[in-house]
């Protein structure tokens, strides 16, 4: 096996162990999320709510960072085309989604500045922007058919 495939599969490997974990992370965030007001005797109001709200910021920055790696990778021609766009779309979905939880508590909350947070999702979305830049900067294949 040549170094730069042993690299590539390595690099890989990497990638996917990376986007597990995320997945992983996120659902245990929803459940958190589901089970936390149901059981109100184990788990203090403020301190769920706080917890959520920590643990959503290494999520969503992490699911950003796998999305541009995950374009990347389909940049180089390591994933196929198909497979990085539904890569790239899932973790822009988990990250999308917790922008957008971001910017409705921020409008309906009476202490919040609302600008702030929509600076704030800007910025931490922009990744997704490259991600999905790389994706579509892709030189499309064309199939030519020989004439007989």
């Amino acid at each position: 096996m040549h170094f730069s495939r042993l690299l590539r599969t390595i690099i890989l490997g990497l990638i996917n162990l990376f986007g597990g974990l995320i997945l992983v992370g996120f659902a245990a965030w929803i459940h958190y999320r589901i089970n936390g007001p149901y059981n109100p005797g184990e788990i203090a109001l403020e301190d769920w709510s706080l917890a959520l709200a920590i643990y959503t910021v290494p999520l969503q920055l992490g699911a950003a960072i796998e999305a541009i790696i995950i374009g990347l990778c389909t940049r180089f021609r390591w994933i196929k085309v198909n497979h990085g766009r539904l890569a790239v779309g899932a973790f822009s979905l988990i990250s999308l989604y917790f922008a957008i939880s971001a910017i409705w508590v921020g409008m309906t909350s009476r202490y919040s500045n609302l600008f702030g947070v929509l600076l704030y999702e800007f910025i931490i979305t922009l990744p997704l922007w490259l991600a999905w830049g790389l994706l579509f900067l892709l030189p499309h294949r064309q199939q030519r058919r020989k004439n007989s």
